[in-house]
């Protein structure tokens, strides 16, 4: 168990310039029900804890404006937290933007559901947002910020989810999310959720035909098709496992769209919230449906809430899973490692520590690693052979070896294309 979350979603404001009817706001936003803190307190509640990375969302986050949400990215900044930002882009003026760059935010993902602006408009339920959204994706791209949008895909825009995506990579952006639409929790209406064959009919097309990455935003159970298994850049949950949810009134949740609140960081810290909800979390790990199943490990049996929203029970299965699996066995493939070749050590690398061990954090995800670890981490170059690096007598040399296939295997080394690189 993790001391604490690796990342955390920043709600910074409950307000919403957008009245999309799938938006899991409507669960927990009750306006005028709280006394709303300075939303700078929050951010300082969330960083006494070693956290990596802090999604910066709402609500509309650029609602407060740029000053406010300014002290939050020198806050971050001063702290060593990486931060981005989700946001509806109606609001992405030139000025702003040019702001968002000068404090490295480290990814802005818009949502757009969909090119055709009258189907966005009704979705997001704002007559000309579209336009307007539009116009805030190409001023951030103008900007040279690292643009997401993302896709809430229901039944109203799942033939277009293809075509928009086609119209977003032409005009530069660099990287296409795609969800599921769901119902919020705790409304009195019904989304009717997209059948799982048809949304990765279209989710494979994008990613076959599309010449930038594709990834969905919510699990996936492998069971949901066949398909789902082969994909590359699969994702399980992370709530209650390694993430976190903040909102502007400080109250702690497991997932952006779960309403259950765990307690809140004026009352306690959050490391003490954050045990609670892992020690719940464990408790619904997977459906016991999913127990035998081959697939398990990998997509820990899709996403709870839908379970929830479906089914009355975070225990239930997800509404896309089909059959248990059994006869499957995961192959795990890796490139050889060559100790004449060029590696290079990933720079972003960070660590915390945990228990008796460190906790290493990079682009592709994390290891556990011993304090002996770290210190032969922090000694090696950016750039090196390790037949050259470890010689025939040097101390550990096999030991030391079988580490750097390790962090090969784990994504931390990169082997050059060419020997100049």
């Amino acid at each position: 168990m993790l001391s604490s979350p690796l990342s955390v979603h920043l709600e910074v404001t409950d307000s919403c310039n957008n009245l999309c009817s799938h938006c899991y706001g409507s669960s927990w936003i009750r306006p005028g029900s709280k006394t709303k803190p300075e939303i700078i307190d929050v951010a300082r509640k969330i960083i006494e804890n070693d956290l990596f990375d802090v999604t910066i969302t709402g609500g509309e986050p650029l609602l407060i404006g740029i000053e406010r949400l300014s002290k939050i990215f020198q806050l971050f900044n001063n702290h060593d937290i990486r931060f981005t930002l989700n946001t509806n882009g109606r609001l992405l003026n030139k000025e702003t933007c040019q702001s968002l760059k000068q404090y490295e935010l480290g990814n802005v993902l818009i949502s757009l559901h969909s090119w055709v602006d009258a189907l966005h408009d009704e979705i997001v339920n704002i007559p000309n947002a579209a336009t307007e959204t539009k116009a805030g994706i190409k001023n951030a791209l103008e900007a040279g910020l690292s643009v997401t949008v993302n896709q809430v895909i229901d039944n109203r825009n799942i033939d277009t989810m293809y075509s928009s995506s086609k119209e977003l990579e032409n005009i530069g952006v660099h990287l296409l999310s795609f969800t599921r639409a769901l119902s919020p929790l705790d409304v009195d209406y019904h989304i009717e959720m997209v059948d799982a064959v048809r949304f990765l009919d279209e989710f494979i097309r994008c990613k076959e035909k599309l010449n930038i990455p594709v990834v969905s935003l919510l699990p996936i159970p492998f069971c949901a098709d066949s398909r789902v298994k082969d994909l590359k850049g699969k994702l399980r949950c992370s709530g209650g496992i390694s993430t976190a949810v903040v909102s502007c009134y400080g109250d702690v949740r497991f997932c952006p769209h779960d309403t259950q609140v765990w307690g809140n960081v004026f009352q306690e810290d959050l490391e003490s919230i954050w045990k609670q909800i892992v020690r719940w979390r464990n408790g619904i790990s997977a459906p016991s449906e999913c127990v035998t199943c081959s697939f398990v490990a990998d997509c820990g049996g899709g996403c709870r809430v839908a379970s929830k929203l479906c089914f009355n029970d975070y225990r239930a299965k997800d509404p896309w899973a089909r059959n248990t699996v059994t006869n499957y066995r995961r192959k795990v493939i890796f490139d050889e490692f060559d100790p004449d070749s060029l590696y290079i050590l990933l720079s972003d690398i960070r660590w915390r520590k945990e228990n008796e061990y460190f906790l290493l954090h990079y682009k592709n995800g994390n290891l556990l690693v011993n304090f002996d670890g770290v210190k032969f981490l922090e000694s090696l170059p950016q750039k090196f052979i390790p037949n050259e690096l470890l010689s025939a007598n040097s101390k550990n040399r096999e030991m030391q070896f079988e580490y750097l296939k390790i962090l090969y295997n784990s994504g931390l080394l990169v082997k050059a294309m060419n020997s100049w690189e």
